[in-house]
């Protein structure tokens, strides 16, 4: 997903939904690593927000299969 654009939407919508917290980004290069924020907790965050994301994408696939 990294590679995608799909990353790109997701962080847009993650940051819709929580907002107040620092946005500053790591460099891109390390990103694979799971350290897209700067801040750890809004980081942390975003990682749980991937994983129910990747969950509902796993399901639509199923009901369109």
């Amino acid at each position: 997903m990294l590679k995608t654009n799909e990353i790109h939407d997701a962080i847009t919508s993650f940051e819709k939904s929580f907002k107040g917290f620092r946005t500053d980004k790591e460099d891109r290069s390390i990103w694979k690593t799971g350290c897209i924020y700067q801040h750890g907790e809004y980081n942390q965050m975003f990682k749980v927000y991937l994983q129910g994301y990747a969950l509902g994408r796993c399901v639509e696939r199923l009901e369109h299969a």
